[in-house]
């Protein structure tokens, strides 16, 4: 009989464990990004955007299209820290799997090139802004030569499938984002 109850103990132990763990990961996952129509975008910080890249991802769970655009003063000051704003934004979706109630997005890496130079001085934070997933660059010290010069760039970005009980990886996208911009004293 004691044995029997032990049993019964053991299997509610481990039940309740279960439970509690798929808790935790569907609490834990990133809320998905809602569908936002062009006009949406380029009524907001998009038409602010100096460069606008396009993508299409398909995973397991269905496929994307998001836009990424590209914020940051053209007219920068030498030795001054500089900001530089990446939105991206998913303009359309068509979700293939019963589980997943949307998709979001991971930043995996990012490069900084100034002139097809890497820029290693940099700071990246991720948010969400106004329904965008945002990845901000910060230059500490922009200390390169007065002029011109070319802005790049590089994020390698995943999708995240939102299911209605946890998350899990999608598929793995790089992005490419150009600009230029002016440095003065």
């Amino acid at each position: 009989m004691k044995f029997r109850k032990a049993i019964k103990i053991a299997i509610l132990v481990i039940v309740s464990l279960i439970v509690i763990g798929l808790v935790i990961w569907t609490v834990t996952s990133p809320s998905p990004l809602p569908v936002q129509s062009k006009g949406q975008l380029q009524s907001g910080l998009f038409g602010f955007s100096k460069d606008v890249a396009s993508y299409n991802i398909s995973d397991g769970s269905g496929s994307y299209s998001f836009e990424f655009g590209l914020d940051y003063s053209q007219n920068l000051t030498s030795g001054s820290p500089t900001r530089i704003e990446v939105y991206c934004a998913l303009v359309n979706q068509q979700v293939t799997s019963i589980f997943t109630r949307g998709v979001a997005l991971a930043l995996q890496s990012s490069s900084l090139f100034i002139d097809g130079t890497v820029d290693n001085s940099i700071d990246v934070s991720s948010k969400l802004i106004s329904n965008l997933q945002t990845y901000s660059f910060v230059i500490p010290n922009l200390s390169s030569p007065l002029g011109n010069h070319t802005i790049q760039i590089r994020i390698l970005v995943s999708t995240i499938d939102v299911n209605y009980i946890g998350s899990s990886t999608g598929t793995y996208q790089p992005v490419l984002l150009n600009g230029t911009f002016t440095l003065v004293s």
